[in-house]
């Protein structure tokens, strides 16, 4: 592969997962040589990215089992040292036999700190998939937890998932034979969680409530709910933080369409259950902005999936001591008690 070509792709996505804009490259019509390496996304990877590769391999040949001809990504930790592999082959079930047939196979493994090879995943495709020297695409896709693979030409052909490589911070692509490579394209996106982190953590919320005063703060834990499923439905036994706005959170977080700011931050204290892998303690799960009317808030709600629920959402607090959130167009409404 040309070697400027390689720097222009490296440093494009590495300047844009810095800067943490949604990140995009696109390359096209070049060779790999045999051993040779092409690095996809550098620098700490996203949680939500995808990359497609179209490729044809060469010396990819008939024979008996599966071929040595093999090409693919993995996946490095920050040393460079391979943790995950995705591997595409090529080979025969009888080579020689009237009912042979000729297969692509797609495996995925993680390799341990002893560098030993531990299959995860394997499957063999005999249509829909390039079969010798054409084209395959190879296309995956991670949403933070897992990453979905697809491999074919012309029409993709589901092949599985595998759990995300944890300590993953680079990805490259590989080839042990000459690669002529038709297009490699990447895509991240922006990770929602980033605009709701604050760094607070239990103790620091803990030393502040213990010297207010203010009847709205405090410590809120999940009481009941009154929910049609058919809607929605919880994403856990919250148990949530008031706060007024800006003690651990940017004085600029939060504002509201019209350019109302908030009066408290809801900070998650613990019992996220979906999507529970990526709610951290002290991440905002709302906001409550101030009404005309007395112990009444609109409420901005972030649900399981960190995406605001939209308006029309409010909020309620009752003798002090019960806080319901309120949300109509999904019929719902969840209440919480106050810890004394």
């Amino acid at each position: 592969m040309n070697a400027s070509l390689r720097l222009v792709v490296v440093a494009y996505v590495f300047a844009l997962s810095i800067i943490g804009i949604a990140a995009e490259c696109f390359s096209e019509g070049f060779t790999i040589q045999k051993g040779g390496e092409v690095v996809l996304a550098d620098g700490g990877l996203p949680l939500f990215y995808d990359f497609e590769i179209n490729a044809a391999i060469k010396g990819n040949r008939n024979v008996a089992g599966v071929g040595n001809a093999s090409w693919g990504v993995s996946w490095r930790d920050k040393r460079g040292v391979e943790i995950m592999r995705v591997a595409l082959q090529w080979g025969n079930d009888y080579l020689g036999d009237p009912f042979d047939r000729r297969f692509l196979r797609i495996s995925a493994g993680s390799i341990s700190t002893d560098g030993e090879y531990h299959q995860i995943l394997s499957r063999d495709f005999y249509e829909n998939v390039g079969l010798f020297e054409d084209n395959n695409c190879l296309t995956a896709e991670c949403d933070g937890e897992h990453i979905r693979l697809w491999v074919g030409s012309g029409a993709q052909c589901y092949a599985g998932e595998v759990s995300v490589a944890s300590d993953a911070h680079s990805v490259v692509m590989w080839s042990n034979r000459k690669l002529n490579v038709d297009f490699m394209a990447y895509r991240s996106e922006i990770n929602p969680a980033d605009a709701l982190i604050t760094g607070a953590v239990i103790e620091d919320v803990e030393e502040y409530l213990r010297d207010s005063h203010d009847l709205v703060e405090g410590f809120w834990c999940f009481l009941d709910r009154d929910t049609d499923t058919r809607w929605a439905d919880i994403g856990g036994n919250y148990k949530l933080a008031i706060v007024k706005h800006g003690l651990f959170t940017s004085i600029d977080s939060g504002v509201s369409s019209n350019g109302q700011r908030p009066i408290y931050d809801i900070l998650l204290m613990g019992g996220a259950v979906v999507n529970g892998k990526r709610w951290n303690n002290g991440m905002v799960k709302g906001y409550l902005y101030g009404t005309i009317f007395e112990n009444h808030y609109n409420l901005e709600w972030f649900d399981s999936m960190m995406e605001s629920m939209g308006g029309e959402v409010s909020a309620d607090i009752t003798d002090g001591v019960i806080l319901a959130l309120n949300f109509p167009i999904y019929h719902a409404t969840m209440r919480f008690s106050k810890e004394p």
